[in-house]
């Protein structure tokens, strides 16, 4: 990660000190060497675009190579991520046994490798093929669209396995953001204690988490004999 940090600390009066500063940490995503990543987009998905790349693929799935996929990445850049901080420290009566003290800052965070492995799982790179009944002689026979394997192939005419999951990343998230802030009212007692009494916040925005992009939907109603349910609403 790259990042640069300015601070400061300035003595507005006798009685009152303030601290600042602001960090830049620019969110740059990691660079997947060996291709085996894939983002979805639900406007190309509505719009049934397919990969060039992978021509068998799902419907919105891109990958490495196909038009407008952001280099061995996949997601985009943001390079305006600024995090500034201020802190005031007031001694009250100036006499150095009362103080009220507040501060707030931005801090960032940004998605792990973790992040990727989600999509690296993705057939044709990765994800369990499970084949009823196979062959040893051939037990490719019997399976739809045929052999899957070897993953390591770029052939653009690789089979997909038909309902097989598939995870796809968004292109545009963003690093998460937290927001913190604090005041706190500070008293000595006598010569050896201190009362205090802080209040602490924060709120944190653009976590990423996953979501099921084609989830199950119930319904009621029973199934016929071939395990098919229907329904007219």
């Amino acid at each position: 990660v790259t990042a640069l940090y300015l601070a400061d600390t300035w003595r507005l009066t006798p009685n009152v000190t303030m601290s600042y500063g602001v960090r830049w940490e620019p969110d740059v995503p990691e660079t997947i060497t060996n291709d085996r990543i894939a983002k979805f987009d639900r406007a190309d998905f509505d719009a049934g675009v397919n990969s060039s790349v992978f021509v068998n693929a799902p419907v919105g799935f891109t990958f490495v190579g196909d038009q407008g996929f952001q280099g061995k990445s996949g997601r985009d850049r943001f390079l305006a991520n600024f995090a500034p901080r201020l802190g005031l420290a007031w001694d009250v009566f100036g006499d150095g046994q009362t103080s009220i003290r507040a501060s707030g800052g931005i801090g960032y965070d940004y998605p792990d490798g973790q992040f990727h492995l989600w999509t690296s799982l993705n057939p044709p790179f990765g994800a369990d093929v499970r084949v009823p009944n196979a062959l040893l002689d051939d037990p490719w026979a019997s399976f739809p669209g045929g052999r899957t394997h070897p993953v390591d192939t770029t052939d653009p005419n690789i089979g997909f396995p038909r309902f097989g999951r598939m995870q796809g990343m968004d292109d545009s998230v963003r690093s998460s953001q937290t927001q913190n802030w604090n005041v706190a009212l500070q008293q000595q007692v006598g010569t050896d204690w201190l009362a205090s009494a802080t209040y602490i916040g924060s709120h944190t925005i653009n976590m990423v988490q996953g979501s099921p992009g084609n989830p199950g939907i119930f319904f009621p109603g029973s199934a016929d004999a071939n395990g098919v349910c229907t329904t007219t609403v």
